[in-house]
């Protein structure tokens, strides 16, 4: 099973905005969207920006890492075995 989905990495990375947006909810998403934003540009926002740079690095992470396909993992092994 692992491999299978190991093998549509390159689909599972072209979903995943569409995801995010679907998992946030389409009037979430934006404000989600906007929050961080305003969390890596705004002068205000300069106590909480290394949250919002650890959110950032994380979707770029996961997204890199192919959303956690098998392929991707440090031993080439499923994390079920």
């Amino acid at each position: 099973m692992a491999q299978a989905i190991a093998g549509y990495a390159a689909d599972n990375r072209a979903q995943f905005l569409p995801l995010l947006w679907l998992f946030a909810g389409p009037a979430l998403f934006p404000v989600s969207a906007a929050g961080l934003v305003w969390v890596l540009r705004a002068k205000a926002a300069a106590p909480w920006r290394a949250i919002g740079v650890a959110a950032l690095i994380a979707l770029v992470l996961v997204y890199l890492m192919g959303l956690g396909t098998p392929a991707a993992r440090p031993n080439g092994r499923s994390a079920c075995g």
